[in-house]
């Protein structure tokens, strides 16, 4: 005579076995008595052993991975992400490689030392881990980095975030971050002259210096009529007012400006 035995822990056993970690292995010792008319026996044992297999970490697909942050307002943003392995024993690292990322913006292309700067405002807890856990990004850009972009103008990150088990299986996740950027007022730097009256009439001369912050913004120039002021040799009488009209507007006609 003969007969089987059938181990099938998807049905007769109701705890799965995913649990097992690479290596790792459950064994099951079952005896088996086989017993005659007569009440005589025999028994012997049936040994099971399970090895387990790796299986590789899993990234939640909640929360959406995304941040925003706001030149000249709001320059720090965080989140969160989940992970878990069913490997019971397996522990997790986490973390990112800033070579991979991408970086795109909206008004042209940017320089690698733009790039770098803006991706180095990146950061993640890279702690060792069980087999879960939830770990916090953080993104805090200095203004002077973001100062560049013009009104409405946008820079979009994507930044791949992996949990990787010892095994060196890997699920990855990417953080997105879109910094938008507002409007910086062009600054202006004059250099004036004073000539003393000659013979030969009076000339002056200088320029006027500006700059904006915004790469892409090209500001327009003008001019209002000139102010004029007439005081006494001492230095501080004020005689502006004892000019006559045609002397006001012949000092006003000699102010020309380049633009």
């Amino acid at each position: 005579f003969a007969g089987g035995y059938t181990f099938a822990p998807g049905d007769v056993i109701t705890w799965p076995l995913d649990f097992l970690a690479q290596d790792e292995t459950v064994t099951l010792t079952v005896d088996v008595t086989v017993t005659d008319e007569q009440g005589a026996t025999d028994s012997r044992e049936v040994i099971v052993t399970v090895t387990g297999t790796n299986d590789a970490p899993v990234i939640s697909e909640e929360p959406v991975v995304t941040g925003d942050v706001i030149e000249g307002s709001d320059l720090t943003d965080s989140g969160a992400i989940s992970f878990a392995d069913v490997d019971q024993t397996d522990d997790l690292t986490v973390s990112f490689n800033l070579a991979e990322a991408a970086v795109a913006w909206s008004a042209g292309t940017l320089s690698e030392t733009q790039e770098a700067d803006l991706l180095g405002a990146f950061s993640l807890d890279e702690t060792l881990f069980g087999n879960d856990g939830t770990v916090t990004w953080t993104y805090d850009v200095p203004e002077s980095v973001v100062d560049f972009l013009g009104e409405n103008e946008t820079v979009t990150l994507t930044i791949p975030v992996a949990v990787t088990d010892e095994e060196g299986e890997s699920d990855s996740r990417e953080v997105t971050i879109t910094i938008t950027g507002s409007n910086d007022a062009p600054e202006i730097t004059a250099t004036s002259d004073a000539q003393p009256e000659t013979e030969q009439g009076v000339s002056a001369s200088g320029t006027i210096n500006f700059t904006d912050v915004d790469l892409n913004d090209t500001p327009d120039v003008t001019a209002a009529p000139p102010s004029v002021s007439y005081t006494a040799a001492d230095g501080e009488t004020d005689l502006t007012s004892t000019l006559a009209p045609a002397q006001l507007a012949a000092v006003t006609a000699a102010a020309a400006f380049a633009l």
